[in-house]
C-alpha cells in the first residue's frame, strides 16, 4: 500500500533515465528542455548507512525493498525526510516531532509538514505507475497459481480417464 505515497514524493523522478555519469547531461542544463525529464547515475554510489530517523518515525524509504545497493542509496537520498503516517490525524498530531524540512506522507500521497499540507492528485496517465507495476506482479503470481491448479486438474482427469484413482492420494478421504 505505499506505492502512491512513494510516487507522490518522487514525482518525475519515477520516470528518470539512468546515465553512466551525471557529468554527461550537465550540458542540458543551459537549454530549455522540451519536457520534464530527470536523470540519475546510480553507478558508483556509495552504499548508504542511513541517517537515523527521529525516535518513533518510520522513514518512507523503508517501504521500498530492493536488493540493489546502488538503487537503495539513490532512493534513500530521494526519499530522505519523508516519513510514513497511516492517517492524517496521526500526522497532524505528530508534526511537531518532524525534523526541519521533514514531512509525513500518507498512503494516498498527501504530505503533511510542520506548517503545511500538500494534497496529491494524479497529474497524468503516467502517474500511478508503481501501483500498476505492483498490481501486474500480483496478477502474474495469480496467473502462475491458476496454471498450477489447471495442470493438477488435467493430471487428475488423465488419471481418471486411464482408470486410476481420481486423487493423487487415493481418494477424497485422504487415504488410499
Amino acid at each position: 500500500g505505499w506505492e502512491t505515497a512513494i510516487e507522490a514524493v518522487l514525482r518525475e523522478r519515477v520516470q528518470s533515465l539512468e546515465v553512466g555519469r551525471i557529468e554527461t547531461v550537465a550540458g542540458l542544463l543551459d537549454e530549455q528542455p522540451p519536457a520534464k525529464v530527470g536523470f540519475y547515475a546510480a553507478g558508483g554510489a556509495p552504499p548508504t548507512t542511513g541517517v537515523p530517523a527521529p525516535v518513533g518515525l518510520v522513514p518512507l524509504a523503508t517501504q521500498v525493498h530492493t536488493p540493489d545497493a546502488q538503487i537503495r542509496a539513490l532512493l534513500d537520498e530521494w526519499l530522505h525526510g519523508s516519513f510514513c503516517a497511516p492517517t492524517a490525524a496521526q500526522a497532524v498530531a505528530d508534526r511537531d516531532r518532524l525534523p526541519i524540512g521533514g514531512q509525513f506522507v500518507l498512503p494516498g500521497g498527501h504530505a503533511i509538514g510542520r506548517y503545511g499540507v500538500a494534497l496529491y492528485a494524479l497529474d497524468s496517465e503516467q502517474d500511478g505507475v508503481l501501483a500498476r507495476q505492483h498490481e501486474l506482479e500480483n496478477l502474474v503470481r495469480e496467473h502462475r497459481a491458476i496454471e498450477l491448479i489447471a495442470d493438477e486438474a488435467r493430471a487428475a482427469a488423465t488419471r481418471v480417464e486411464a482408470g486410476g484413482p481420481r486423487f493423487p492420494w487415493g481418494g477424497p478421504g485422504g487415504g488410499p
